[in-house]
């Protein structure tokens, strides 16, 4: 599915360098993203950045939705989407057959990572309390434990 990843533009939804418009600052953002979008499967690279529509259709041609890949940590598209707040990809994920009990290296699931994150919710300058906790309910509304 090469033609995802050269498709896709380097913007996310709420691109927290645009507020700063440091040209630096961007190129060295733009630079990461290619970096892991040549290492990431594009199913997780989609939910991390908040790609809806390219998830939906990735979803829809049959991809691995649990592959992790080679990503840092062994994130899966679930717990990208979920740490990162995207409550409508996390259901989306869920819907399509993701593993909820999937773990990163350190052991963590989608639910106890966003629990983890929300607790500490000081330290996370760019996550959003109210969609943390979206999609912590949605989790635990499809069976995922803690």
């Amino acid at each position: 599915m090469k033609i995802v990843k050269e498709s896709i533009s380097f913007k996310r939804k709420e691109d927290p360098y645009d507020s700063l418009n440091i040209g630096t600052l961007n190129k060295i953002h733009e630079a990461k993203i290619k970096e892991e979008r040549e290492e990431m499967p594009d199913i997780v690279f989609c939910s991390k950045y908040g790609y809806i529509d390219w998830v939906n259709f990735l979803i829809h041609n049959n991809v691995d939705i649990n592959d992790t890949g080679n990503t840092f940590g062994g994130y899966t598209a679930l717990i990208w989407a979920a740490i990162h707040g995207y409550f409508d990809i996390v259901e989306l994920l869920i819907n399509a057959g993701a593993n909820l009990e999937d773990k990163e290296n350190n052991g963590l699931t989608a639910l106890k990572y966003c629990l983890s994150i929300k607790k500490q919710i000081n330290l996370y300058p760019s996550a959003n309390e109210n969609n943390l906790s979206k999609c912590i309910e949605i989790l635990r509304k499809y069976g995922a434990k803690e």
